[in-house]
């Protein structure tokens, strides 16, 4: 006998747990950092949508009235009116909040969203320096791509087995659900932004949902076990939203928390009452849950686009810079569920008026995305020195910091990182180390540049500051790390190691460590200090002011480290045997920071790393400060001059 899932009844609780899900997200991106393990959000979002979806399936092909055409039907009365209402406003928006290279990127996020490739796109073109959490208005619609490429392979799949192999569609469906998996946890080890975004990756958190759809009549139905199962469920949800972050290894393994806590509750109120489910049922829960999908439409729009659009206004302290969008979301979303997701849904028209008014629609947004790629972001709009500083946006860091390379981006395992180009010494020398995180990387052009006789050695990797033994941070950081401190150093002669970092006083006692181990192994040991860094991207900062007449804009969202970590990370290094560059000194002196070369090359390319020009100014006036001894300071290049403001 097939199996047959239950029969579908409203679940109050599901929309509250629907609720929990996207607040989980809305509060991890408005920087709650309670709530850094809230994108797991997205992956209960998968459980629900697999479960519910799964189940009609299963039980219309059950009783012989499953129809694609009609499947297909309610899909696009349920996703595709909201999300194109949304594409439509934001895109209006973005004509005048974003500069051409910003908005031609846009016009190409806009294409692959409508055709439901948006994950692959990102997966292309997302990377650590791309400020991709700031600048991409449609970054979140990754996750409703992977739910309709899922929804486009699911029907045929269960079609298949349910009429060739009916009796082992519960097996077919838990051995799909186990591949995925296993692709996820090895992609996380991998690579784990291909984990992140390809759709077989994360197939098994949707598949896990449509296995419990196929698989209720077989769990315990005792009221005292559907209790322990949905406490035991909302547990683990809140356990990944509170303890997770972004340098967990996710999905993976990791991602077997929230998705089997969401499971465990869908499962134990499928059959009778629950505490949990009570709570889960409370009104306003439930209500948010009825706009999630709204919700979770608008608040990464209006997120990007405020912080582009209200930069010097209210939304520029922490608090407004929270409340302003939460209540701008939550009123977008209110509307486009009233009166655009109800009204198609219900709506009597016709399959084929649906389907035209869709692909009329999709080729409208898609032609409007072409339009603006093309045309570089209506490039011609703006003046000419407008546009060429905000060019500056899409910066080619990569090659200049040797991405993927020498400097492992977040999309990189420490595989990928090719010891033979990155750490080939030099006889006699000398050579140079540099080690820590991208505030390390953006060091690399200028010591290249301006110590030509010197042979620069290069161990980087996103987010991750150098430590010994057990310390902080992803699998790959640890492991680059421990290598280059404990196996490379030892063994070859290094002049000079600088390290370098976006550093807190949290960070003391690593770097500490560290200094202590190098200097025991008989090597000079220079750290770098925090960078001057802005609350948004430097190029942005300069072409407003320019429009606006208004010079001293960029000083106003300067946001450089506290003097008192800068003091007491002076004094920590030196007590440590090292020595100590300022950058914040080098890139402001006297107290004001250089902006642009007297080319007009901007110094920093987003809020806080240097541009090819920016490091070389920054290293030529800390080798004539004697910053980088031993060097010898007479063999380097003069600073380039930069443009008085």
């Amino acid at each position: 006998m097939a199996p047959t899932a239950a029969p579908r009844q409203y679940r109050a609780d599901i929309d509250g747990l629907r609720a929990i899900a996207v607040l989980s997200v809305l509060g991890f991106h408005l920087g709650f950092r309670q709530l850094d393990g809230g994108f797991v959000g997205v992956d209960i979002f998968f459980v629900i949508s697999g479960y519910l979806i799964g189940g009609l399936i299963v039980g219309e092909l059950a009783g012989a009235r499953f129809s694609i055409a009609h499947f297909y039907e309610r899909r696009i009365r349920r996703i595709l009116p909201a999300l194109f209402a949304m594409l439509g406003v934001v895109t209006i928006a973005c004509l005048f909040a974003l500069y051409p290279g910003r908005l031609a990127r846009y016009g190409a996020s806009l294409v692959a969203t409508v055709f439901s490739v948006s994950n692959f796109y990102f997966l292309q073109t997302t990377g650590y320096f791309d400020q991709a959490a700031e600048t991409k208005p449609l970054l979140h619609t990754w996750s409703l791509a992977i739910e309709e490429q899922f929804y486009i392979f699911l029907p045929p799949f269960l079609m298949l087995v349910h009429r060739f192999a009916p009796s082992r569609l519960q097996a077919w469906v838990a051995a799909t659900t186990a591949a995925s998996l296993l692709a996820s946890v090895i992609g996380v080890s991998n690579d784990a932004s291909a984990a992140f975004y390809l759709p077989f990756a994360r197939a098994w958190e949707l598949l896990l949902g449509v296995l419990l759809a196929i698989s209720l009549k077989v769990l315990p139905q005792s009221p005292a076990s559907r209790n322990a199962a949905a406490s035991v469920g909302l547990a683990m949800i809140g356990a990944a939203v509170v303890l997770f972050s972004p340098l967990t290894p996710f999905p993976g393994i990791a991602a077997l928390l929230p998705c089997v806590g969401a499971a465990l509750v869908i499962a134990a109120g499928s059959s009778g009452p629950t505490l949990a489910g009570r709570l889960l049922s409370w009104r306003p829960l439930v209500f948010i849950g009825l706009i999630s999908y709204s919700l979770y439409l608008w608040h990464w729009p209006v997120i990007v686009l405020g912080r582009e659009m209200l930069a010097d206004a209210a939304w520029s302290g922490k608090t407004t810079a929270r409340l302003l969008p939460l209540a701008a979301t939550s009123v977008l979303a209110i509307l486009s569920w009233r009166f655009v997701e109800r009204p198609f849904r219900t709506s009597a028209w016709t399959r084929r008026q649906i389907f035209t008014l869709a692909g009329a629609a999709a080729l409208v947004l898609a032609a409007a995305g072409v339009a603006l790629h093309v045309s570089d972001g209506l490039k011609s709009r703006y003046p000419p020195e407008v546009a060429r500083i905000g060019d500056y946006l899409e910066y080619p860091e990569s090659r200049l910091f040797r991405s993927g390379i020498c400097m492992l981006d977040g999309r990189q395992t420490y595989a990928a990182y090719d010891v033979e180009r990155c750490l080939e010494p030099a006889h006699p020398g000398p050579n140079i180390l540099l080690i820590g995180d991208s505030y390390a990387a953006h060091l690399y052009p200028g010591l290249a540049e301006v110590l030509p006789g010197a042979n620069v050695l290069q161990a980087t990797a996103t987010g991750c500051k150098p430590g010994m033994g057990r310390m902080l941070g992803s699998p790959d950081c640890v492991r680059l790390a421990n290598f280059v401190l404990r196996d490379y150093l030892p063994r070859h002669r290094i002049d000079l190691l600088v390290i370098s970092g976006r550093w807190y006083e949290g960070d003391f006692k690593q770097l500490g460590n560290v200094i202590d181990w190098a200097v025991a192994h008989k090597v000079a040991v220079v750290v770098a200090g925090r960078i001057a860094e802005y609350d948004q991207a430097l190029p942005e900062l300069l072409v407003r002011s320019i429009e606006r007449g208004d010079p001293a804009l960029p000083a106003r969202h300067l946001t450089v480290a506290p003097a008192e970590v800068e003091a007491k990370l002076r004094g920590f290094v030196v007590a440590h045997g090292a020595g100590y560059a300022s950058t914040i000194d080098a890139l402001c002196p006297a107290g004001k920071c250089d902006l642009m070369t007297v080319d007009g090359v901007p110094l920093q390319f987003d809020f806080g790393h240097l541009t090819r020009e920016g490091s070389v100014l920054v290293i030529s006036r800390l080798v004539e400060a004697g910053a980088l001894a031993p060097l010898d300071a007479a063999t380097a290049r003069k600073p380039p001059p930069t443009q008085p403001d």
